[in-house]
């Protein structure tokens, strides 16, 4: 006998936004396996665009979010999230010495293979944010924290 896993499909997004909407990094939650997620990202800035599907384990997004709580607190960074291959996403808040902005810097990488070479194709963008979006940042990623430990 085969044991069958299933995935089920739960709504939940996290968005962060260029203070001159130029820029952003969606993640939106697919499907939930034990207690990993795997999230859409994508990422935009004046018309460069990528998307890709990455697995997240709900740990790594817990730590994310306590990291997020020091930022806000104390201004330590960087704070940063990356994906389980670790290679395929990566998002970094950096403070600067304006108060109320920080940074975001977010990559995505794949491979692809054209005979025997692989070759990385990736996005990096950086833009500027507004601090004052920190708590319903750590509200969203709460919320997707919930959503991958709700029961099926």
């Amino acid at each position: 006998m085969t044991d069958v896993v299933e995935a089920r499909v739960i709504p939940a997004t996290i968005e962060i936004r260029a203070r001159a909407g130029d820029a952003a990094v969606s993640l939106t939650l697919g499907q939930r396996l034990g207690g990993d997620g795997e999230l859409a990202v994508t990422l935009t800035s004046q018309g460069f665009a990528g998307r890709q599907d990455v697995w997240f384990q709900t740990y790594e997004l817990g730590r994310f979010a306590t990291e997020l709580r020091h930022f806000e607190a104390e201004r330590r960074g960087p704070v940063n999230l990356q994906s389980m291959s670790p290679e395929k996403f990566m998002l970094d808040f950096r403070p600067v010495a304006k108060r109320d902005q920080a940074i975001v810097v977010a990559r995505l990488q794949r491979h692809a293979f054209w005979g025997d070479p692989r070759f990385a194709q990736s996005l990096q963008i950086a833009f500027e944010w507004d601090r004052a979006h920190l708590p319903d940042l750590i509200a969203q990623v709460d919320a997707m924290i919930g959503a991958l430990q709700a029961t099926p």
